[in-house]
């Protein structure tokens, strides 16, 4: 069985508005997959350290339902609630065009 790994590092990091992504619902973010006491270990890093250029969270500008949203997110929700809980107004992120959500999908 082969692993399937893709590298997303050459999309430029853009800082970009939290209020103009659309995030998860901060308490299905916190209920689900990451325990609470990673949660809180990961958000006390971002508070401390601010965010490291490895953990750009992955978005596309495709809509796909109605939304006032701009941006959709791909990967980082837990980084986003964080950044959100803790009154952050941007986050770095790394835009995917049609070319790189069509590769997105293709790994999920």
């Amino acid at each position: 069985m082969s692993v399937k790994v893709l590298n997303f590092n050459y999309l430029p990091i853009v800082m970009i508005d939290l209020d103009l992504i659309s995030g998860p619902d901060p308490k299905q973010i916190k209920d689900r997959g990451t325990p609470l006491i990673e949660y809180n270990q990961l958000k006390r890093k971002i508070e401390r350290k601010g965010f490291i250029k490895e953990a750009a969270i992955y978005v596309h500008t495709k809509k796909v339902f109605k939304s006032p949203f701009k941006y959709f997110i791909l990967d980082g929700g837990h980084r986003w609630t964080a950044a959100k809980e803790l009154g952050m107004k941007e986050i770095p992120c790394r835009v995917f065009g049609p070319e790189e959500l069509k590769k997105w999908k293709g790994l999920t």
